[in-house]
């Protein structure tokens, strides 16, 4: 199973200097100068946009978090 962001949503890959690179669910590349973000955010956030301002969408980055370390259980074996 997929985790989907939905339309109009992106994932922060990561922060470079006052720039945010982020993703979209086919791979597409943004850069959103940081300015226009409300609050702090850090890489893995999910955002979304409202008129020129970058919003955290608190429950979507939540869920992929629980997604990503559900994924990666098991993915490692202690020997």
């Amino acid at each position: 199973m997929e985790f989907q962001l939905g339309i109009d949503k992106y994932i922060v890959d990561r922060i470079e200097e006052n720039i945010v690179i982020a993703e979209d669910n086919e791979g597409n590349i943004i850069n959103i100068p940081l300015k226009n973000f409300k609050h702090p955010i850090k890489e893995g956030d999910i955002i979304f946009k409202e008129g020129e301002t970058y919003f955290k969408d608190p429950v979507l980055t939540e869920n992929r978090r629980k997604y990503v370390n559900d994924f990666m259980k098991g993915m490692w074996v202690d020997e």
